[in-house]
């Protein structure tokens, strides 16, 4: 079944995720970008809150794609003791070689999720080095946040080459990108692991703005 990856950035969000049936906490601060990162400091706090009661996930930032800046930046992170580290994977820099460098983190027992940005032309054919880096899971996202979604940058079917590789290699799955309730309804076929939101469970669906219990409430019937 689905599960819902929630992105939270303080405390107060933290507590209304765990009253909730959400599958993954996602911690991130959406006003620094895609994948804007909190301070691993902040995570620790976040994560003492939750206490083991689900899974959990932290972004890195959006980090240049060169390894001298995606490792440290992913070993701080998997520091704070969260579940995942979320590693954004940009089309500019090496995005291969920073995968390939990863691979280190990995065999050290870091458990790593690749974010491919789907309005840049993603190469799905990463999802090979990938697996073979030893990552945990691979999802799509969008990089620009401006109500422009995953199904408005990639075709239905790009979207199953998706997911098919990445069952295909054992990796969790996760969709992503400005996703409302009906591009959620239309992916759910799909069966990927996980759905991230962060805009469609918001006040005003907006990212930047609070989280609303109710529209969390309303994503989790739709995956019943």
């Amino acid at each position: 079944m689905t599960s819902l990856l929630l992105s939270v950035r303080n405390a107060e969000e933290t507590l209304l995720a765990l009253q909730t049936q959400v599958g993954i906490i996602d911690f991130k601060d959406p006003a620094l970008g895609a994948l804007g990162a909190l301070p691993a400091a902040q995570v620790q706090a976040l994560l003492r809150l939750v206490a083991g009661r689900k899974l959990t996930s932290a972004t890195i930032g959006d980090v240049p794609m060169t390894p001298d800046r995606i490792v440290p930046s992913a070993l701080a992170m998997a520091g704070t003791g969260v579940d995942m580290v979320k590693v954004g994977i940009f089309k500019d820099g090496k995005p291969l070689a920073c995968i390939q460098a990863l691979s280190g983190l990995a065999q050290q027992g870091v458990s790593m999720v690749a974010v491919l940005m789907a309005d840049q032309q993603p190469d799905l054919n990463q999802i090979v080095a990938i697996a073979q880096a030893g990552f945990k899971g691979v999802m799509l996202d969008t990089a620009v946040k401006n109500r422009s979604g995953l199904l408005q940058h990639l075709q239905m079917e790009e979207i199953q080459h998706f997911v098919a590789l990445g069952r295909q290699y054992d990796l969790m799955i996760g969709l992503a990108g400005e996703l409302r309730h009906q591009q959620v309804l239309e992916l759910l076929p799909l069966a990927p692991d996980y759905i991230g939101v962060r805009g469609a469970a918001s006040r005003g669906q907006d990212r930047i703005s609070s989280l609303d219990v109710e529209r969390i409430e309303g994503l989790l019937a739709l995956l019943q």
